[in-house]
């Protein structure tokens, strides 16, 4: 196996497990065969575009991410989401984002 297919599929593990998404769920959302999405994941299958901005697409990981290992997991989208929502919704997501700090800093 190559050192950035491998390099690759570690990613995208990474992300679903890491988001405690099933195989299954990340094939189904994929449009894939859970076995076509399990040789990704395994390093046994280069990834092909069309799946790699459905990766974007359906959940919001950064493709600089997926095959450079640059930048950070997740795509612009939450950013995008911020910038273009309301007071209101802006200050839902800053309470939010609170509230997960507090948990993680009680682990």
């Amino acid at each position: 196996m190559e050192k950035c297919l491998v390099e690759i599929a570690y990613r995208i593990k990474k992300y679903r497990i890491n988001n405690a998404i099933e195989q299954k769920v990340m094939a189904e959302k994929l449009g894939i065969s859970e076995e076509e999405y399990q040789k990704i994941e395994n390093g046994e299958q280069w990834i092909k575009l069309d799946i790699l901005i459905r990766l974007e697409k359906e959940f919001h990981i950064n493709c600089r991410y997926l095959l450079l290992g640059e930048e950070t997991m997740y795509s612009a989208y939450l950013e995008t989401l911020i910038k273009s929502s309301s007071k209101d919704k802006i200050e839902i997501l800053d309470n939010i984002f609170k509230h997960l700090i507090n948990i993680l800093n009680q682990k």
